[in-house]
């Protein structure tokens, strides 16, 4: 698998994928044409690509179209986790892989469905529920931008789920913007990998304020429908 893509010379058909940095990708032309319709139309008519045998992809990261290619080849058929989906599915989809858009949504889904099951371990201070809103916030943006209406309704409501104070910056006591005035000071010493959980919470604030009006409406209109009423949740609204 480490040659696979990386090494010219592996096959008699070969294309050579060209992104901006000038590192290149090798791949059957058959194999391209078999898995994606784009590049069927592409290798079918009489383009320059064809005729060249070279196919620039400006705009294209190496790293992610690699990955992309793994995925997609049935002899290697790398698995699509929450890792790597959020890279693979603009590919999947601008290329038209049916089955590998298939799949990341099923892996988007399940990673939205996860931080609702976890537990709140004890001791575990409530605003460390933003390490598991953030990749909700990033799927959201990024089936928002795809067109995948029925990931962004199950994500609209999963994020309404969790404290709007986790990521709605206007919504916090302004003397204390971490929010502590309502839940008690966080661990200072607690991190996520390399990151702080104020790192993690500035991430989420500024996802949720890059999102499209029509995005940040569906999720405050689904936190009124849900908590409504509830006097004892009036912070987190």
């Amino acid at each position: 698998m480490s040659s696979t893509f990386t090494e010219s010379g592996e096959c008699d058909d070969e294309i050579t994928l060209v992104f901006d940095n000038s590192n290149k990708l090798y791949a059957s032309k058959n194999f391209l044409r078999y898995a994606s319709p784009v590049f069927k139309v592409m290798f079918d008519h009489d383009w320059q690509e064809t005729k060249e045998n070279r196919v620039s992809l400006p705009g294209k990261k190496y790293d992610d179209f690699l990955e992309f290619l793994l995925c997609v080849h049935p002899r290697i058929l790398k698995p699509i986790t929450e890792k790597n989906v959020l890279r693979l599915v603009k590919i999947a989809d601008e290329y038209q892989v049916t089955s590998i858009i298939n799949k990341c949504k099923e892996v988007m889904m399940v990673l939205l469905e996860n931080p609702i099951k976890q537990p709140n371990p004890n001791g575990c201070h409530y605003l460390h529920q933003a390490v598991w809103l953030r990749p909700c916030l990033r799927i959201v943006a990024k089936a928002h931008e795809l067109g995948y209406d029925a990931v962004v309704k199950y994500a609209v409501k999963s994020i309404a789920k969790f404290g709007h104070i986790l990521y709605n910056e206007g919504n916090t006591d302004p003397s204390a913007q971490d929010g502590s005035a309502y839940f008690g000071e966080p661990n200072p010493f607690y991190k996520e990998g390399d990151e702080s959980l104020s790192d993690i919470m500035k991430d989420c604030m500024n996802m949720f304020k890059n999102l499209s009006f029509e995005i940040k409406y569906k999720i405050l209109a689904e936190r009124l429908l849900r908590y409504d009423g509830k006097s004892c949740l009036k912070y987190l609204m």
